[in-house]
């Protein structure tokens, strides 16, 4: 796979675990247990992509571009999601 789907892969991951959390946070300001534990439950499962194409990088050029693009969806993700949730 190149290197540029990787990173979008990796980039909407980390927009989905950043919902994920702000989510989490809602369901246990408003303590509703079963949502929060399922957000608890699914954000191990949202950061699979990055490590399996961490490990698969072979340079350090490659993981530096992952960790940018994984910080670039939080990022995104708090701007554009927060002040819709929080």
């Amino acid at each position: 796979m190149k290197l540029e789907y990787k990173l979008l892969i990796v980039f909407v991951t980390a927009l989905a675990l950043e919902l994920n959390s702000i989510a989490g946070f809602y369901y246990l300001m408003h303590k509703n247990w079963t949502g929060m534990f399922l957000m608890a439950f699914v954000n191990p499962l949202l950061t699979l992509p990055m490590n399996h194409f961490n490990i698969e990088s072979k340079t350090f050029k490659d993981r530096l571009y992952i960790a940018i693009a994984f910080a670039l969806g939080f990022g995104v993700g708090v701007i554009t999601i927060r002040p819709f949730i929080i």
